[in-house]
């Protein structure tokens, strides 16, 4: 089981809203900069593949209202498929026993731009988030 990637992120007065907490659609762009980090760091020059976010949902657990310190978003392989996969983010605290304020869920597709449709991931790619999967692995083969 590989642990999950840690990407610090310190939010930003402009993801308030006027109750003075994170915006909830900020927690995509949180899970979308992590996960790119994600990408550059974990997989590197294997990810070749143009994807595309297929779905994503967002638990939002509790206010995460403006300081100074960053969170940490978590992103983990969840499910690996041949044409997708499903990433995990949990955006906390930094410390463990902090609380846990949203999780995101994004499942990523292989897109084929001439296409305009899905396309299957390489092999080397699928071999690489492999590696990545939670132990709460799912793999599926669509």
């Amino acid at each position: 089981m590989a642990a999950p990637y840690e990407f610090m992120l310190q939010p930003r007065w402009g993801d308030m809203d006027a109750l003075g907490h994170v915006n909830n659609t900020r927690y995509l762009d949180y899970a979308q900069e992590a996960r790119i980090a994600f990408f550059v760091e974990r997989l590197g020059a294997v990810a070749r593949t143009p994807l595309v976010v297929g779905r994503q949902e967002v638990d939002y657990l509790r206010p995460l209202v403006f300081r100074n310190q960053p969170v940490v978003v978590q992103v983990s392989v969840e499910a690996l498929g041949n044409r997708s996969f499903t990433l995990s983010h949990t955006v906390r605290e930094p410390d463990p026993d902090g609380p846990t304020y949203a999780k995101v869920s994004a499942v990523l597709v292989g897109f084929n731009p001439e296409a305009g449709g899905s396309a299957p991931l390489r092999e080397d790619e699928r071999a690489a988030l492999r590696a990545l999967l939670s132990e709460s692995e799912m793999v599926r083969t669509g």
